[in-house]
């Protein structure tokens, strides 16, 4: 393929099989963000990838906006970055922000120019009663 093409998608069956375990433990949330309109599916490919994204932007507490990436699969996709980039700055977004609890990922995301900004610990509230007892 010569050229990118990124098509905006509806959830389905096809994006459910590439992205589906990627959402698991967010899936409602995210589904209601994809129908709503908060988020978008993407089915990207261009020379030397192809794949699959979910993306939303946030305003951040001092006005500034973030391309989040909420999950993606692909082949190749560290080839996407540039387009991914361009449309981030089209949108008025000043950072591209990713989380993800797959093990390598820092790694991946770090070869394409992105930093460690913060780590998140969660307590479940319902475990943590059961252990406390």
């Amino acid at each position: 393929m010569s050229r990118a093409v990124w098509e905006r998608r509806a959830w389905d069956a096809e994006a459910a099989a590439a992205l589906g375990d990627l959402i698991d433990g967010d899936r409602e949330a995210v589904l209601a963000d994809l129908a709503a309109g908060r988020a978008e599916l993407w089915r990207v490919r261009g020379p030397g990838y192809a794949g699959w994204l979910i993306t939303r932007v946030e305003a951040m507490r001092d006005g500034t906006l973030e391309l989040v990436l909420v999950a993606g699969r692909g082949r190749g996709m560290a080839a996407a970055m540039p387009h991914l980039v361009e449309a981030a700055r089209a949108t008025g977004c000043r950072r591209i922000r990713a989380h993800s609890h797959r093990p390598g990922y820092g790694r991946f995301v770090a070869a394409m120019g992105f930093r460690l900004l913060e780590q998140v610990f969660v307590l479940d509230l319902d475990e943590a009663e059961e252990t406390a007892a």
